[in-house]
Formats: C-alpha cells, structure tokens, sequence
C-alpha cells in the first residue's frame, strides 16, 4: 500500500501553536507574530535542533485545520492527506508507522538526537520571592487583546473564570495573571511601586474589587508574576468583554533603561481551550481511553465516575454544554477530531463508544 512511498524524501517539521502550558521553560503566550517567530528564533538556539519549524498564525489556523491536539503527530503524504494523526505525540509509535510505510533504515536517528537535551539560560534576577495564590481547578482561560502601545508588551494579562461567567447568571471568580515576557530580559522594578490593575465592566456585572495592586516586595527587583483573584457576580447575561487597564514599572537586565507603562487589555468572555493551561495543569493521554470512565454504561460520564481530582481536566476539554457530565455525543465529538486513519492507540480505535449500538 505504501511502496510508492519507498524512493520520496520524507521531511519532519516542528508546528509553533497556541502554547499548551503557557510559563513552562519561561515561554509567555506572544502577542504578536514577530513575538512568535522570536519565539522559535529563542527555542532553535538553545535546543541546537536542525528541523525546520512552521509558525502557525496567531488565529490558529493550522492548528484548528489539524483538529487543536495538544500534542499533535501527524504524518501528511505527497498528496496533502494526514494519513496518521494523534493528539499525543509518541517516538515509538511514529517509528512503527514510518517502519510500515516505507521499511526500515539503517542507523535510525534517536528522540535524543532529534531534539537534545537543554536547559534554559539562568537569570540573575531574583525569582521565587512572590508567593503564589492558590488557584480554584476549574478555572477556563479568555483571550485577552492588548490595546495599540508605543510600547512592547514586557508583561502580559493572562485571563481565566470559574465557568459560570460564561452562562446567563451567577457567581464565581475571575483570576488575572500578569507575567513578564523573558523575550525582553526586562524585570519589575519595585521600588517604583507596584502592579496596578483597574477593571471596568458593565452595570450588570458586579466585580469584588475594581482596582488592585500587587504585594510589596522587599527585593527592588524580581521575575514574578503578579497574580489576582476577584469575585464577581451577575444577574442578566453574559457581556461581551471586560476592560483592563494594567500599569506597571520595568526595568531591562542591562539597567539601560526603566519605564513605567500603562497598557489596556479588553478580556472577551467566552473560554477558549486553545489558549492551554498554567503548568501544573497537565493534559495526559488518558483521554484516549475516556470512554472507559462510564462504568455504568448510561451513557454519560459523571459524579464519582471521574478519576479522584481530575473532574475538571476532563469537563474543561470536553463538556461542551457546560452541564457539568460529559454525553456519548460529547465523546464521540472529542475522539472525532483525532481519529484519523489509525487515531488513538486506544482499545476504541474508530471512536465509537463502548455501547455504541445497544438500547
């Protein structure tokens, strides 16, 4: 099936996308395209890869065409068809699929060889002096888009909300995060004082505190990021944004320069998968086997039958109507979008569930 595969070149290519876990390795969702080509400029030096890298479109473009895995694999043919797809990428199982369509070679290079090992350079600012707030789990990320600036965005405003903001009334929290991008080398500078943040909304909305300020901090400078909680309720439906105005004092590493800047934010209200989770929050392949979770084959996926402590994973990525359970059609809408040709390694390859078929 796959001979004429045998005498074509294969090519291997790394996707930048949305980030999966926006921090890890000090990476902070850019902005801006050029922001993203930085991006990969910063990660090809100090990985000292030779694959070559696509830079999706900020609007996620190819990333949606190619079904938003978190960790997507494909193998593409001459033809432009994905004849392999997976949301989790595995060495050993695209080895076994290049193995079967165009045989074996001689010296096969190794994961290792492929992306080496690094670590990311040290900065001498002081970091680890901020203590972190305890976050709720079921938090749910909103696109945040920053205002025209003469300015570059050394810190940015990550948004996420408890999901009753999303619904037509209720309670809940909204947490702001404000985190400096290392792309500028730049550090707070707090003997200027600290983070501020204004929140303006609707009439309809209620929000616990509207301005804020970060803690005092006795190092005169720091890396951290500046985190908030507010409360917010509300009694009609959702509105379409909430503004943010965030001020801030930087300074660059090399003390050439120190600014104090005030950027506006608009915050949409709606939550958005694509824009991953904080580190900590992890998207393992256990998805591939979620079908399994409905031990009382009723269809649904609910209550006790969630793994101890991992309800919110797994409503956050597929409770699509936000009730709370998870359907068979909720199912068989999520293995959809990555059960192409083989799909999963999984006991349910074609994305059917296990009761598919039975009244």
């Amino acid at each position: 099936m796959y001979q004429d595969y045998r005498e074509k070149n294969i090519h291997f290519y790394y996707v930048y996308k949305n980030l999966a876990h926006p921090e890890i390795n000090g990476f902070v969702a850019p902005h801006t395209i050029e922001e993203r080509l930085k991006h990969i400029a910063e990660f090809k030096k100090i990985t000292r890869s030779q694959i070559p890298w696509l830079c999706d479109p900020l609007e996620g473009k190819l990333a949606s065409a190619l079904g938003n895995a978190p960790n997507g694999e494909f193998v593409i043919d001459p033809q432009g068809e994905v004849i392999r797809q997976r949301f989790w990428s595995n060495p050993e199982t695209l080895r076994a699929d290049l193995t079967e369509m165009i045989g074996t070679v001689e010296n096969p290079t190794t994961p290792e060889q492929a992306l080496p090992a690094f670590k990311m350079p040290r900065r001498e600012i002081a970091s680890g002096v901020v203590p972190r707030l305890k976050l709720p789990a079921n938090l749910r990320p909103m696109p945040c888009q920053i205002q025209p600036s003469e300015f570059p965005a050394y810190a940015k405003l990550r948004a996420e909300a408890t999901p009753g903001l999303f619904t037509q009334n209720g309670s809940g929290q909204l947490y702001l995060g404000v985190y400096l991008d290392p792309l500028y080398q730049v550090h707070w500078n707090n003997r200027a004082g600290n983070v501020l943040l204004q929140i303006q909304v609707a009439d309809e909305m209620k929000i616990s505190s509207v301005n804020l300020a970060g803690p005092s901090v006795t190092a005169d400078a720091d890396i951290d990021p500046r985190m908030f909680l507010v409360d917010w309720e509300r009694k009609s439906s959702p509105d379409k944004s909430i503004s943010v105005l965030l001020t801030y004092t930087v300074c660059d590493d090399a003390e050439t320069f120190c600014q104090t800047i005030s950027q506006k934010y608009e915050i949409e209200i709606r939550a958005d998968r694509r824009l991953g989770s904080r580190p900590g929050i992890f998207m393992p392949s256990m998805f591939a086997r979620v079908s399994d979770l409905d031990r009382d084959k009723n269809g649904l996926i609910e209550g006790s039958e969630f793994p101890a402590q991992q309800a919110t994973l797994y409503l956050s990525h597929m409770d699509n109507n936000l009730d709370g359970v998870i359907d068979r059609n909720e199912v068989k809408a999520f293995m959809a979008l990555f059960n192409h040709g083989r799909g999963f390694d999984s006991p349910h390859d074609d994305g059917k569930h296990p009761d598919d078929g039975k009244q």
